[in-house]
């Protein structure tokens, strides 16, 4: 279901549910850390997949984010910072992935790469990146007006008492109840 599911969680939200865990991978995967936390991930994130690029021979790098304003916005940014590397790098081909994108948009993941103008880097070494061991819910993160305004849809007055499974703050809902009140 997704790479930060704290399946446990889910599993008790849904009176014991059972559980499937896939535990091998289909190809050989590096995982990089950094040895100091960084200030913004996201930022560390992209000059990371950057460097690789830059650095690395041909493959696929595949960076984790928390949603997808961040995965769009990671997506333009390693591009453009790749564009404005000129002929020094070889193209890159920047992929979104995540659960809302349409079916077609979502094979693009299977198209090849563009190939390397060059292998690898002369005494470099990639930079390493460190995240958060689990990331904060998105709905704990986000504006609530779409959650709000679909709960009143479909009937719900309630929503302070409502069942989330990671509850956002009544001053949160508060707050979506007024942004939609005053639109």
């Amino acid at each position: 279901m997704s790479a930060t599911l704290e399946s446990q969680k889910f599993q008790a939200y849904f009176d014991g549910a059972s559980i499937m865990e896939v535990s091998e991978s289909l190809h050989p995967v590096e995982i990089l850390y950094s040895p100091f936390p960084e200030r913004d991930y996201l930022a560390a994130a992209i000059r990371t997949a950057v460097q690789i690029h830059a650095c690395e021979g041909p493959g696929y790098i595949l960076v984790f984010l928390t949603g997808e304003e961040e995965i769009e916005d990671a997506t333009r940014k390693i591009t453009r910072e790749i564009e404005n590397l000129g002929d020094r790098v070889g193209p890159v081909k920047a992929v979104p992935l995540y659960s809302s994108l349409p079916p077609s948009l979502l094979h693009r993941i299977f198209e090849p790469a563009p190939p390397p103008l060059k292998q690898g880097c002369t005494q470099e070494e990639s930079f390493q990146i460190h995240l958060q061991v689990q990331t904060h819910p998105e709905i704990l993160r986000s504006n609530l007006a779409n959650v709000v305004l679909t709960l009143k849809k479909l009937g719900i007055d309630d929503l302070v008492h409502f069942d989330f499974m990671d509850p956002p703050a009544p001053e949160t809902l508060m707050r979506a109840l007024e942004l939609l009140n005053y639109l």
